[in-house]
């Protein structure tokens, strides 16, 4: 699922719903007729209303699997990420019409996108994160090498305003590169070796807060799921810290 502006993006096995959301004044509700206090039934009182669905509901689903969706260009247009044809295709919203497309080296197990660089980070579920730049094509510009013991499809995300790249493992192990080095700024130790961390987000609220939160999976021998959340700050982005951790309940 994707957020842009005031529309939703999401994506299921061969079809995507792109869907906008009304807000309405609690004062002066659009959906009152201001002369009569009654209640217009031709203005749509639905706080979210179903703009595009692709391939139309009385069309079977397309065969492509779509992993992923991003706005990208202020919202008006949606990248999509698929994940077996390796593909990524770009479409105006107004009008709904495709306008590009560029196949990939791997496939598309997750991905996350960068308005400030213009790029696109994947989990490849090969050998870790590819980093493609977009323009009217896809450049490959760099690899985050990442060992993958079996194919579940990690969470990348970006951090620090596109300086960096984060991302889960299959050793209990969560990675920051550093995109203009290539290199690893820190590793975080969120579990054991054994467990596998699928679930990764970042976000901060201005430019001298920064959080990732972090969940793993439980494991064979009894270890529970464990979510923990980490903090960072601007002047040194590659110390993280832990903050706090919250056991789930099974």
């Amino acid at each position: 699922m994707a957020l842009g502006g005031m529309k939703i993006a999401v994506v299921t096995p061969g079809r995507l719903f792109i869907i906008q959301i009304n807000v309405h004044d609690d004062r002066e509700p659009s959906f009152l007729n201001k002369d009569c206090d009654e209640i217009d039934v031709t203005a749509s009182a639905e706080p979210l209303k179903l703009m595009i669905t692709d391939p139309n509901l009385e069309k079977p689903r397309s065969r492509g699997f779509m992993r992923d969706a991003h706005f990208i260009d202020g919202g008006r247009a949606l990248l999509i990420c698929y994940l077996d044809t390796k593909e990524v295709v770009v479409w105006s919203i107004n009008p709904w019409r495709r306008i590009w497309q560029c196949p990939l080296e791997r496939r598309i197990g997750n991905s996350d996108w960068s308005p400030s660089s213009n790029a696109l980070a994947i989990w490849n579920l090969q050998n870790g994160v590819d980093v493609y730049h977009l323009t009217d094509t896809c450049e490959h510009v760099g690899n985050f090498p990442v060992e993958i013991r079996n194919q579940p499809a990690m969470q990348v995300q970006w951090g620090f305003y596109g300086e960096c790249v984060i991302s889960g493992s299959h050793k209990g192990r969560i990675y920051v590169w550093g995109t203009q080095t290539g290199k690893i700024l820190q590793i975080l130790q969120h579990g054991k070796r054994s467990q596998i961390i699928q679930a990764i987000t970042y976000f901060s609220p201005n430019y001298h807060h920064h959080m990732i939160a972090s969940a793993c999976q439980p494991t064979s021998d009894g270890e529970r799921p464990i979510i923990k959340i980490w903090q960072a700050d601007t002047v040194s982005f590659w110390n993280v810290t832990y903050l706090v951790v919250i056991l789930t309940r099974l």
